[in-house]
């Protein structure tokens, strides 16, 4: 028997995805990165705009004057995504407000549990099932180490 939809949760958007070629992004970040005259590469450029706050990714350091950006080690990362590579990630819309289904599920898991602490791996199996039960035809994806896939969501913040 199909899992009914709940009726009081908006319908799929059905709203174009928005992009915006390569050549105007990159022309951006030249615009924004001006003052950068040495920057020999995008991550240089990005880390002039934004500094040390450009990403967990980047750690700078100078080795003979120039900046180096060493990743970090493979277990610090964790990623949530809201499909898989090959599938689209639904928007709710209500009014003139758009926001993406899954962000909403996660949130309404989370509030939920209302700082009772929730793994990785269960957030996401959760936030799949209210999407399921609302119509919502994407599988959401998590990426990180078998370590992290039984964290605590955001350690003691959420």
């Amino acid at each position: 028997m199909p899992t009914p939809v709940n009726p009081n949760m908006p319908k799929p958007s059905k709203v174009k995805a928005k992009s915006l070629p390569f050549d105007i992004i990159h022309g951006a970040i030249d615009t924004a990165a001006g003052l950068l005259h040495d920057a020999v590469n995008i991550g240089q450029k990005i880390f002039g705009i934004f500094g040390k706050d450009v990403s967990l990714k980047f750690h700078p350091h100078y080795v003979d004057g120039l900046m180096v950006l060493d990743p970090l080690k493979e277990d610090d990362g964790i990623l949530l995504s809201g499909c898989e590579a090959n599938e689209t990630s639904y928007d709710l819309v209500l009014g003139n407000r758009a926001f993406g289904a899954f962000t909403d599920a996660v949130v309404n898991v989370l509030n939920q549990r209302m700082g009772a602490g929730i793994s990785n791996r269960q957030l996401m199996v959760e936030a799949a099932k209210i999407l399921k039960d609302n119509g919502f035809d994407q599988n959401p994806c998590l990426y990180c180490s078998d370590k992290n896939t039984n964290a605590t969501f955001l350690g003691v913040f959420a």
